[in-house]
């Protein structure tokens, strides 16, 4: 039996099902998700804003198309979202690793069937007067999952999912430390952390 096609990914950017053993499309979010390549799977389009007004997961990555009693990977799952406010600091140290990434699509079992696409990053929002980042913060894409049969005409090999968003805001609009922000982070001044901030 077979060919039979994958599921879709689920959430705005969903990677596409793979059809006629082919992979799953990868997720996006802040990025376009990648195909698997010829017919297979597309990738889910870009979504949002780069300042987050709404915060929101990653999105997850398209099955593969499995048959003839070879098995399919599944969608990786869309990266989580993470949010801190500080009314004084935030420091991310330099073995600290702050993670939003999307996760890897599944392998085909090493039969000759679809991997499934990678899954978005998600989101990460990190707000404070005073922001160090020595450590990481990261918001990657997952990986398509493998197959053993990648190339034309199957194109089984899942397509990777695309980075997720961050925003940094501060009351200076820069953060400091020698750390790693990965995807390149949306970064804000905020007034309101102001010394001289008054109301009246």
């Amino acid at each position: 039996m077979g060919p039979l096609p994958g599921s879709d990914g689920s959430g705005a950017g969903a990677g596409f099902a793979g059809a006629s053993w082919s992979g799953g499309g990868g997720a996006g979010y802040g990025e376009d998700g990648l195909s698997s390549g010829g017919g297979g799977g597309a990738g889910g389009l870009a979504f949002g804003t780069p300042n987050i007004p709404v915060l929101i997961g990653g999105s997850g990555g398209g099955g593969g198309s499995g048959g003839y009693s070879c098995g399919s990977g599944g969608g990786g799952a869309g990266g989580g979202a993470i949010l801190i406010r500080s009314c004084v600091s935030i420091v991310v140290g330099a073995t600290a690793l702050m993670s939003t990434n999307g996760g890897n699509g599944g392998s085909d079992g090493l039969g000759n069937c679809g991997g499934g696409g990678g899954a978005s990053g998600g989101s990460v929002v990190l707000e404070a007067p005073d922001l160090t980042v020595d450590g990481t913060v990261s918001s990657l894409g997952g990986k398509g999952g493998a197959s053993a049969v990648s190339g034309d005409p199957y194109y089984g090999t899942g397509g990777d999912g695309g980075k997720g968003r961050i925003h940094l805001e501060t009351e200076t609009g820069a953060t400091k430390g020698v750390g790693t922000v990965d995807p390149a982070a949306q970064l804000n001044e905020c007034p309101i952390f102001a010394d001289n901030f008054e109301l009246y």
